[in-house]
């Protein structure tokens, strides 16, 4: 009997350290982190090497069937923030569990990079691509640090300097305010939803015949730019329309263009990387070349707190010939260093839109031009508006719209004109009654005078307008009675 319930007793003891180790199995598989989707693996022995084959070898190896999209940058000494791209994109179309070696081309500017003193950080950044050409959001990286070349050398920054740099961008050298919209003529504000707020020169404004600018005080209150607005840019040659059927832009005629693989513009969501589907022309006003504008247009509204990537490439004129970059773009394209603190400030900007347009098969030494801007968030595009609105109500006793029932009374009114019809005067319109009702006023000026704007509270840089108490204005009326509404006993 005692030798039973030992036994029972030990079988009982190891079935629980099973059951525990099985759970203990389990629990270690459920956290273990799962092998990754893709493996990127960097080839070539150092920088020199790399820099003479004007290349960077990768192998690639995918768990399931894809397609892979990758590009290079490197860093000096394993700076990842200060990383340039340095290749070309590529892609590869992978089997499952079959590796595949892919050489990237170098760019323009790599291999003064890769001969510059000091050790590097290469990367190579790939995604995969989806149904409809899609990127994955997950960046998969393959790395190498690479010890400087036996002879590196320095480039010696240059001389450059910009009419009017810092109320004028110097990529678009025509118009002051061009490219447009562009995040150049914005500022960092932490407390809108953007992140960033406009912020333009009064001197870069339009003038008019007396030579007094538009005041942009009110616009600069914005956190960004209007999701409809067109996008301008000057390019000298490419200002005819034969210009423009050699260049292949996309035209209104056929917008599915947008989504060519070699179209020559492109708007790009940075959320998601994905194009924008637009359509493109030459301005017809002007009736000089040299005054013609190319405008972008956005085929659907662009989405709200968001930033857009422009990109020209490969641009052409009349004759078919390439046209070149402004010098102060092509500086950060082709990497040259400046002595100029102003424009070196923005090459980092400039590396993270080469790296974007990268990752979207763009090539930097194919471009004409680049730059980005930042679309005003909901709350800054209807807050004016909706807060004028709620007030307005609120004073009238009505402070839930949402629930569609009228509360409160009605605004102060007077009628001034009734003009009864009859059926052989319209047949249609039994009464037109006019008249006038009292509204708040939201405007600087007592009764809102033409000329007036909004008043907003002292030292705010954003957000609602205020309305000073006893600043009202009359809103004219005029309301058309239907016959149908008379018959009856009327109509409410």
């Amino acid at each position: 009997m005692a030798v039973g319930a030992l036994g029972a007793l030990l079988l009982a003891a190891g079935t629980a350290r099973a059951a525990g180790a099985a759970r203990g199995a389990r629990t270690h598989k459920r956290h273990r982190r799962p092998p990754a989707a893709l493996r990127v693996r960097v080839l070539g022995p150092d920088a020199g090497s790399i820099a003479r084959r004007r290349r960077v070898r990768v192998r690639v190896r995918a768990r399931h069937d894809a397609v892979v999209r990758l590009y290079a940058t490197l860093a000096p000494d394993a700076h990842r923030a200060s990383a340039a791209v340095i290749s070309r994109p590529g892609s590869v179309v992978l089997r499952a569990r079959h590796a595949r070696t892919i050489s990237l081309p170098l760019s323009r500017s790599a291999a003064a990079r890769l001969s510059a003193c000091g050790g590097h950080l290469l990367e190579v950044r790939a995604r995969l691509l989806g149904r409809g050409r899609r990127l994955g959001r997950h960046v998969y990286r393959g790395r190498r640090h690479l010890a400087g070349v036996a002879r590196c050398r320095t480039r010696r920054p240059i001389p450059f300097d910009a009419a009017d740099l810092g109320r004028c961008d110097p990529i678009d050298p025509a118009v002051c305010l061009q490219p447009f919209p562009d995040d150049y003529f914005t500022v960092r504000d932490a407390s809108t939803q953007t992140g960033r707020r406009v912020s333009l020169d009064a001197a870069s404004m339009p003038t008019n015949r007396a030579g007094k600018p538009i005041d942009p005080s009110d616009i600069d209150r914005n956190d960004g730019f209007s999701p409809g607005s067109p996008i301008v840019t000057k390019v000298p040659g490419l200002d005819t329309q034969e210009a423009f059927q050699r260049t292949g832009a996309v035209p209104i005629t056929d917008v599915g263009q947008t989504y060519r693989e070699d179209q020559p513009i492109v708007v790009l969501n940075t959320r998601t990387l994905q194009r924008q589907l637009i359509w493109a022309e030459i301005d017809a006003n002007p009736g000089d070349p040299a005054n013609r504008n190319l405008i972008i247009r956005p085929a659907v509204n662009l989405e709200e707190n968001t930033r857009y990537i422009v990109a020209l490439r490969k641009l052409r004129d009349a004759s078919g010939r390439l046209l070149s970059p402004s010098d102060a773009f092509r500086i950060y394209r082709d990497g040259t260093p400046t002595s100029n603190p102003d424009i070196e400030a923005r090459r980092e900007h400039f590396e993270n839109l080469f790296a974007n347009l990268a990752a979207a098969g763009i090539d930097r030494d194919s471009l004409y031009l680049a730059w980005d801007f930042t679309v005003a968030s909901e709350r800054s595009l209807s807050e004016r508006q909706l807060t004028i609105r709620n007030d307005a109500f609120a004073q009238l006793g009505d402070r839930n719209l949402a629930d569609l029932t009228i509360q409160g009374r009605a605004p102060a009114y007077a009628v001034t004109k009734v003009t009864d019809y009859t059926p052989g005067q319209d047949p249609e319109i039994a009464r037109q009654v006019e008249g006038s009702y009292t509204v708040p006023c939201y405007l600087n000026v007592p009764g809102c005078p033409p000329g007036s704007r909004f008043s907003f509270p002292a030292g705010s840089t954003h957000g609602p307008p205020q309305w000073s108490p006893g600043n009202t204005m009359q809103a004219h009326f005029t309301c058309n009675i239907p016959r149908a509404a008379m018959a009856g006993g009327g109509a409410p």
